[in-house]
């Protein structure tokens, strides 16, 4: 008889894959919550067709096959670095703890800003960027509105930036939690006091700084907005009525695409179109 061997399973395996149950848990649940609260608290009066609902739902399904891997490896990669010395943190400066934990986070950021910019700027990186812009809505749901190939190029950025400094893999993890929670809660369309985005909004993305990025070239911050008012290149003042969503081009950019129909656009030839 044969007997089934069965090798056991690294613990930090265990803790990633149970992390990275639980981000897709989350990646998954909290644009149901928050497309809730938009519904009780909107600010809009626009609507989305259903179909429109599915489509940004149905992109996030591919998540698992685009987002899993990377960050396993980024965590397991984080690993290693720590344990063969490599990298600044683990190498020529020794930081305490807390002080590297905080600088982790500002770097990932960063970068996470900085890919985002480069998205705006670089033709062959936009035309994957552009599938989240031509989304004429914006509600919670255009959190997963997200082509696979923009998380490959963020994610190889972010890899650089791990073997370069040697984040530390709690880093990597507490701040793609981080990601996911601003990313969809920037994008909902409520009613909340404006005095909010005076107060924080230089400082961390609001929903308003962000539905002006979607009209506008400016606030590309996904966390923090401090980058964008270091680099000036953030933007305010606009009026709900002054800020339009969607893609300027030739005539409806849209064109009634469906799920399937935006993941072979980056790949059709056109002309650049910029954000309106």
């Amino acid at each position: 008889m044969f007997s089934l061997i069965v090798m056991p399973i690294p613990l930090e395996i265990q803790r990633i894959a149970l992390l990275e149950s639980l981000r897709l848990l989350v990646l998954g649940v909290l644009p149901l919550f928050l497309l809730f609260l938009e519904y009780r608290f909107k600010s809009r009066s626009l609507t989305r067709h259903y179909s429109s609902w599915v489509d940004n739902f149905l992109m996030v399904a591919f998540v698992p096959l685009v987002l899993f891997l990377p960050l396993k490896n980024a965590v397991l990669f984080a690993f290693d670095l720590a344990d063969s010395g490599v990298g600044l943190f683990n190498s020529i400066v020794k930081l305490p703890l807390p002080f590297s934990f905080l600088l982790g986070i500002l770097l990932l950021d960063f970068v996470t800003w900085f890919m985002h910019w480069l998205g705006h700027k670089i033709p062959l990186l936009w035309r994957f960027h552009q599938i989240h812009h031509n989304d004429e809505i914006l509600d919670a749901s255009t959190t997963l509105r997200v082509h696979p190939g923009e998380y490959v190029y963020q994610a190889s950025a972010k890899f650089l930036l791990i073997y370069a400094f040697g984040i530390s893999p709690v880093c990597i993890v507490v701040y793609s939690y981080l990601f996911i929670i601003f990313a969809a809660a920037s994008h909902i369309s409520i009613k909340y006091p404006r005095i909010i985005d005076k107060l924080i909004g230089w400082f961390i993305v609001t929903p308003y700084i962000h539905s002006i990025h979607h009209a506008t070239h400016g606030n590309y911050g996904n966390v923090l907005s401090i980058w964008d008012t270091l680099f000036r290149t953030f933007r305010s003042g606009l009026t709900d009525k002054q800020i339009e969503y969607g893609i300027r081009a030739q005539g409806n950019q849209n064109k009634g695409y469906r799920f399937y129909h935006l993941f072979v656009l980056p790949f059709l030839r056109s002309r650049r179109s910029q954000p309106s």
